[in-house]
């Protein structure tokens, strides 16, 4: 059996080389953490802040698809972290995607 490990316990910069280092579709939102606070430190701190809250990054595309079913009031729940490419990134409860089929499990 391999071996997790405890996230909890990394650093933002570990958490970062660890997600990015692998094949997914969280990595891809990993990275995008950079373009949307445009500080890598600031990006650091979040990731730190999602294993302590249990939360994740949420990249939002208005009126695209999934997102267009997330209404005002929902979205003006959430932390707005900073814009990315189409959209804005924000910080959301892991069981909030769960919840809403945005996401399987958690990673």
């Amino acid at each position: 059996m391999k071996n997790n490990p405890d996230l909890k316990q990394m650093s933002g910069k570990q958490l970062f080389e660890y997600y990015t280092g692998k094949k997914s579709q969280y990595s891809i939102i990993v990275q995008m953490l950079v373009y949307s606070t445009q500080d890598i430190e600031k990006a650091y701190e979040i990731l730190e802040r999602c294993e302590r809250e249990n939360k994740k990054p949420f990249p939002f595309y208005p009126g695209i698809g999934r997102d267009a079913r997330i209404s005002e009031d929902e979205l003006n729940s959430f932390e707005y972290i900073g814009d990315i490419i189409d959209g804005e990134m924000y910080l959301v409860p892991s069981d909030w995607l769960i919840k809403n089929n945005l996401i399987k499990t958690l990673e």
